[in-house]
């Protein structure tokens, strides 16, 4: 299925969030209820490619994260970017290290620098919010583009 980003503003976003039903539930499959579309399949992808099979494995022994086939090795350098300030991280030992505390889920870690930063508990989805540096390029990439790269392809 093909994916077309789309501008909206921070009321329409606050209204999505708001509707969705746990951390899972993306921003597309709210609009799909709301708009009473059939939801879409979510069934895994059972093709396995030996060689992303034995880089999933590498950063698993090397200590990196892996999550719906995004795969950071240890050391990765990770931000988030909220409401004018800039949260800085990093991979370690398989987990979202971030402002001293360990996470095990980028909506975790995003939940966390909301919520301290509000002073209150707000869901968020991480996978929206926290960018992943690209070393070889020189440039932060959306932790949302590499996983709907990675199920393009």
């Amino acid at each position: 299925m093909q994916m077309k980003t789309i501008q909206i503003d921070f009321d329409v976003h606050k209204a999505i969030e708001a509707q969705r039903t746990g951390f899972d539930d993306e921003p597309n499959d709210v609009l799909r209820r709301l708009f009473k579309l059939k939801p879409r399949d979510k069934r895994p992808n059972l093709d396995i490619n030996p060689d992303e099979l034995s880089q999933s494995i590498e950063t698993m022994l090397d200590g990196g994260w892996i999550s719906k086939n995004v795969d950071l090795s240890a050391g990765t350098k990770v931000r988030m970017e909220y409401d004018g300030v800039t949260h800085m991280g990093e991979i370690v030992d398989g987990k979202w290290h971030v402002e001293g505390e360990d996470f095990k889920s980028p909506s975790g870690a995003a939940v966390y620098v909301v919520s301290k930063q509000r002073g209150q508990h707000t869901s968020v989805n991480g996978w929206n919010y926290w960018q992943v540096l690209d070393e070889t390029k020189g440039k932060w990439v959306l932790l949302k583009d590499l996983r709907d790269r990675k199920k393009a392809s």
